[in-house]
């Protein structure tokens, strides 16, 4: 009765280490997809006007930033001037 029980789990065991190499290998390309897609375009489209929006900011924050930078160098020049 031993043997029996022995050789049915060996059985189990060594069975389930079967390989079936029937599967296949599928590769998405998701950039094909966004690029040809109607809902893809319109996602880059979206995109696009986010960034020149984000830009544009940028931009105006910068000019700021260069007005305040020069009103400081200004008010040093003049206190250096009048260190003199």
């Amino acid at each position: 009765m031993k043997k029996k029980i022995l050789l049915l789990f060996s059985f189990f065991i060594f069975n389930t280490n079967l390989v079936y190499g029937n599967e296949k290998t599928v590769f998405i390309d998701i950039d094909f997809i966004l690029n040809n897609s109607y809902l893809g375009k319109s996602i880059y489209a979206e995109l696009e006007k986010l960034n020149e929006n984000n830009i544009k900011k940028l931009a105006l924050k910068e000019e700021k930033i260069k007005e305040k930078k020069e009103t400081i160098n200004k008010t040093k020049n003049i206190d250096i001037l009048n260190k003199r």
